[in-house]
């Protein structure tokens, strides 16, 4: 699968028939989905082009301490934040552990590889209300307006990922049985979804009334029957937020982590149910959604009025 813009002139040639190789391996062997193989193949790429300009040529010139370098470089020349810099360290890691695999090492250099410390953000969302305002600030007069309060709906009640909500086909929603089935969600995952009566409903109508009569496999059809494009359902959201007058920074994925910090504050509701709802991997990533929700009511008791306070005492010389 070749990168976007990639340019052969600016790559190492001996690093990219080995890099060529580990992302079929990717593609026919561990079933990666497209995106995973497509972020796996731009760090290699930037890589390939640092060992030129560094006048490597073999893999035996590639050590920890050069791993070590590159990876400083991206941080103080190409202002890598954190998170970009574990996903290039696991990418190595996992790379080099098919060369090894292969036989074609005997050693992962990038095995003690540090990865950095990543700051744990709250991640931003909207209560209910705010939800709600977003959605019927959509104009539902015509039947795309109807159609794209449809989607922000399924976002927000089934917490489906951008990629998962344009991957949504029509076997994968079943009404009768209220459930809704994520075939490919991230890491290639599968998962099934519970479908809210209000989203039921929607949907409902949206299959009867306002989805075009077309044999397209996908839910919500782009253009000719075609996967409805990513960008096209950012706009949505975009116009969406702005139309709503809640003067919030909100994305496609805004909504999923209000559907997540919503459930976090649900009595009886489990974390590993929360998480099995995402689709997550690991149980740390559901655990943020349980921060969220206590800095939620911290805030709520500092707005409480103060009845009674001790009598400031003066501090000891």
């Amino acid at each position: 699968m070749a990168s976007p813009n990639y340019d052969p002139d600016k790559s190492a040639p001996f690093f990219d028939c080995y890099r060529k190789d580990f992302l079929d391996y990717l593609e026919v062997e561990l079933h990666r989905s497209p995106a995973t193989i497509l972020s796996y193949g731009k760090d290699l790429r930037y890589f390939s082009e640092y060992l030129r300009k560094q006048g490597i040529g073999s893999l035996s010139e590639i050590t920890l301490p050069l791993l070590k370098d590159y990876i400083q470089y991206l941080s103080a020349k190409k202002r890598y934040k954190p998170r970009s810099l574990a996903h290039t360290i696991a990418t190595f890691k996992t790379f080099f552990d098919f060369l090894v695999l292969e036989e074609i090492l005997t050693e992962n250099p990038a095995k003690r590889l540090a990865q950095p410390r990543i700051p744990h953000n709250l991640p931003r969302y909207l209560d209910q209300p705010e939800v709600e305002q977003l959605i019927e600030s959509v104009d539902d007069g015509s039947m795309r307006g109807k159609r794209d309060r449809a989607i922000l709906a399924t976002m927000f009640y089934s917490g489906l990922r951008l990629a998962e909500t344009v991957a949504l086909q029509m076997d994968d929603v079943s009404l009768e049985e209220g459930t809704l089935e994520v075939q490919h969600g991230k890491g290639d995952k599968y998962r099934v979804v519970p479908i809210h009566p209000k989203l039921q409903a929607i949907l409902r109508d949206y299959l009867d009334h306002i989805r075009p009569d077309t044999s397209s496999p996908y839910f919500f059809p782009g253009v000719r029957g075609h996967q409805l494009g990513k960008s096209t359902v950012r706009l949505i959201v975009y116009r969406a937020a702005k139309t709503s007058e809640l003067h919030k920074s909100i994305s496609p994925h805004v909504l999923r982590h209000s559907i997540a910090s919503r459930l976090a504050q649900v009595d009886d509701v489990d974390i590993l149910d929360i998480s099995k709802f995402l689709g997550h991997s690991r149980l740390s990533t559901t655990k943020i959604y349980l921060h969220a929700d206590l800095k939620h009511l911290r805030e709520a008791i500092e707005r409480l009025p103060v009845l009674w306070a001790p009598p400031l005492r003066p501090m000891a010389r």
